[in-house]
């Protein structure tokens, strides 16, 4: 049923692996998670999640065109973007600023990206979703000036949490540099946190710099809690109040993604076309997911989960013969 031909490993995380393939759609992303040893209500957790995902239809988030499963795997298979992601654009400015003695990049360039991941989140947030996640890592760029937030493999709904947590349970996930203050203080984050580490990409994107430095963990953690960012420069002035709207140590005081939106800087960039002409794939019901799950269990008790590696290092070993 589900036939794609693997390309090439694109990362390794502790999520799992991400391949380039080519599918019956073109070019597409396989997201691989582990799910053995995961109980039988985890595992459908983990599916209606993506259900949830899947209603988030937005030219700046990333589609996720469908999932199965695999061998004890759960496959989600997600468009591809050609451009790679932030936290690369970002490693390619700074080592060109030390170089060259230049710094972030230009206010301009930088509201090209802030407005439509502010725009992402807006849709994102909309549909009761907090991504949790948020950083450049997970960020996707096309090379027709397009940015996507994806990886919502830590996010949350209203109902469900692919993570298996219950319900009250602090979670705090992600990079520890774009940890809101109420994640540090151990409270499950919710969208406000999402526009804290929105805000911290925005200082990252006009300094190559965090806002919150320290040597080790727990500096920056009481940095964040403190809430005392240092200013932009004056070379980006301009955005020196939506940055400190965006990193309000208090969540209820903070600027949300639809705030954003309606400011005067912000309301003048010309909005970015949706460039994705591709058709949406047909919908899947969450009935349809869960009987992914059935139909896979027989194989799951039979197949352990070296089997699936051998398969994708057998595909990547053909690519180059």
């Amino acid at each position: 049923m589900h036939r794609y031909e693997v390309h090439r490993r694109l990362g390794r995380g502790a999520g799992g692996d991400s391949l380039l393939a080519e599918g019956s759609e073109g070019k597409c992303v396989l997201k691989c998670v582990q799910l053995a040893g995961l109980p039988r209500e985890s595992c459908r957790r983990a599916l209606r999640e993506v259900h949830v995902l899947r209603r988030l239809t937005h030219p700046n988030v990333l589609r996720i065109l469908t999932a199965f499963l695999h061998h004890q795997h759960l496959i989600v298979v997600s468009e591809y973007c050609d451009a790679g992601d932030l936290e690369g654009l970002i490693l390619q400015r700074s080592e060109l600023a030390g170089r060259q003695a230049s710094g972030g990049f230009s206010e301009a360039s930088v509201l090209g990206v802030f407005v439509q991941l502010a725009q992402a989140l807006r849709h994102i947030h909309a549909q009761g979703v907090v991504h949790r996640d948020l950083k450049p890592s997970n960020v996707f760029l096309t090379s027709r000036g397009v940015a996507k937030i994806g990886d919502f493999g830590v996010s949350n709904s209203q109902s469900f949490d692919i993570t298996g947590a219950e319900g009250g349970q602090a979670n705090v996930m992600g990079s520890i540099r774009y940890w809101s203050p109420e994640a540090c203080d151990g409270e499950v984050a919710t969208a406000a946190s999402d526009c804290w580490a929105l805000g911290v990409i925005l200082y990252e994107m006009c300094t190559l710099e965090t806002p919150f430095p320290g040597s080790n963990t727990l500096t920056v953690v009481i940095r964040i809690i403190e809430g005392r960012p240092r200013e932009l420069p004056l070379t980006h002035a301009g955005l020196r109040d939506v940055c400190r709207g965006l990193l309000q140590v208090t969540p209820r005081f903070r600027m949300t993604a639809d705030d954003v939106l309606t400011l005067p800087l912000v309301r003048g960039v010309q909005k970015q076309p949706n460039m994705d002409q591709r058709p949406e794939m047909p919908p899947v019901s969450e009935r349809q997911l869960l009987n992914h799950l059935e139909l896979a269990r027989p194989f799951a008790l039979l197949l352990g989960p070296a089997e699936f590696e051998r398969f994708i290092t057998r595909q990547l070993a053909e690519k180059e013969v």
